[in-house]
C-alpha cells in the first residue's frame, strides 16, 4: 500500500474544476485501497515540512494566463529550500493540469521540469491535461475521440504512479545553494 499526497494548486480549491478532478482521483485511490492526503493550497497553504511521509505525489492545477495557479507558485517558493531533500528525492510524481481552452500542455511541461529539479521522477504517462476545449472536441470527434485526454485516462496515470511508488533507489543529487533567498546583488 502506498501513501500518496495530492497537492492542488488551483485558485478554485475544492469547489473548482480542478477540485472535481482531485475528487475523482481521491475516490479512485480510495477504491484501490491506498492511503493518502489531499491539500487544497487555495484553502490552506502548507509548508513542505507539514507534508506526511509520502511514497508518491500528484500535483494538480488549473491554467491561469499561461501559468499554474498562484497557490502552487507560492508553495513552490516555500519548498525551494527543500529542493533535492526529503520529501522529494526519488519520489514519483504525476501532474494533471486543467484548463478552459489553451495553455495547459505548456504548463504541464514546465511543471514536469520544476518537479524533476526538486528530485522527483515522472513515470511513463503520468502527466496529462484535461480541458473544456478537448472535452467538447472529443464529444464530436467520431473516430478520433481516443486522440484527446479524458478523465478515464486518470486510471492509467494512477496505475503507473502507484507502480512507480514501489521503486527504491540510492539516488544521487548535485549540490544546490542552501540559501536561495540570500542577497547576491552587490551595491
Amino acid at each position: 500500500m502506498s501513501f500518496i499526497s495530492i497537492i492542488d494548486g488551483s485558485l478554485g480549491g475544492s469547489a473548482g474544476n480542478t477540485g472535481k478532478v482531485v475528487e475523482k482521483i481521491a475516490s479512485t485511490l480510495d477504491s484501490a485501497d491506498h492511503d493518502g492526503a489531499v491539500f487544497f493550497l487555495a484553502e490552506k497553504m502548507i509548508h513542505p515540512d507539514d507534508l506526511p511521509k509520502s511514497d508518491a505525489f500528484i500535483f494538480t492545477t488549473g491554467t491561469y494566463w499561461d501559468s499554474w495557479g498562484s497557490p502552487l507558485q507560492r508553495f513552490l517558493e516555500l519548498a525551494t529550500p527543500t529542493e533535492l531533500k526529503d520529501p522529494w528525492v526519488g519520489k514519483p510524481v504525476a501532474i494533471v493540469v486543467t484548463g478552459h481552452s489553451v495553455g495547459a500542455k505548456g504548463i504541464l511541461s514546465r511543471l514536469m521540469g520544476v518537479l524533476n529539479t526538486f528530485g522527483m521522477f515522472i513515470p511513463p504517462l503520468c502527466g496529462m491535461t484535461y480541458t473544456l476545449a478537448a472535452s467538447c472536441a472529443a464529444e464530436n470527434a467520431i473516430g478520433w475521440e481516443d486522440d484527446f485526454w479524458s478523465l478515464e485516462d486518470l486510471n492509467v496515470v494512477l496505475y503507473n504512479l502507484e507502480l512507480a511508488s514501489h521503486i527504491r533507489g540510492n539516488w544521487k543529487v548535485w549540490n544546490v545553494d542552501g540559501n536561495p533567498s540570500r542577497i547576491w546583488i552587490k551595491e
